[in-house]
């Protein structure tokens, strides 16, 4: 199910559903990387979540344990991971993303509120 994109820019703030506020790493054509403070975790240790337009889901990459790099999920870490989500390839007759998000752990995507950056 596509959804209608929101534009969104690196530093804008997105409250999502579970009233939880995320900040924009990074964003390609398709996604948008969101970080945010890993709660119960000590001070700088982050985590992630990928939002997925033309589904209409976010959650975090199919790899296995779910995490991606060295798990700072920096912007540049962050645009890095978003461009294998736009890179295919070619599998047989079929082209597959290189990353895409978690079937088992992808939630419907329900944004609330995008506090831009510069406001």
């Amino acid at each position: 199910m596509t959804i209608e994109k929101i534009d969104l820019h690196v530093g804008d703030r997105v409250l999502l559903r579970q009233r939880t506020r995320w900040t924009v790493a990074a964003v390609t054509k398709h996604f948008a990387a969101l970080v945010q403070q890993a709660p119960f975790r000590s001070k700088g240790t982050m985590q992630y979540t990928v939002i997925d337009w033309r589904n209409g889901i976010r959650g975090p990459c199919n790899l296995i344990g779910q995490g991606y790099g060295d798990g700072s999920y920096s912007p540049e870490q962050c645009s890095r991971m978003l461009s294998e989500f736009e890179d295919m390839r070619l599998v047989g007759e079929y082209l597959w993303p290189e990353l895409e998000v978690s079937h088992r752990n992808r939630v419907p995507l329900d944004i609330r509120k995008v506090e831009p950056i510069s406001g």
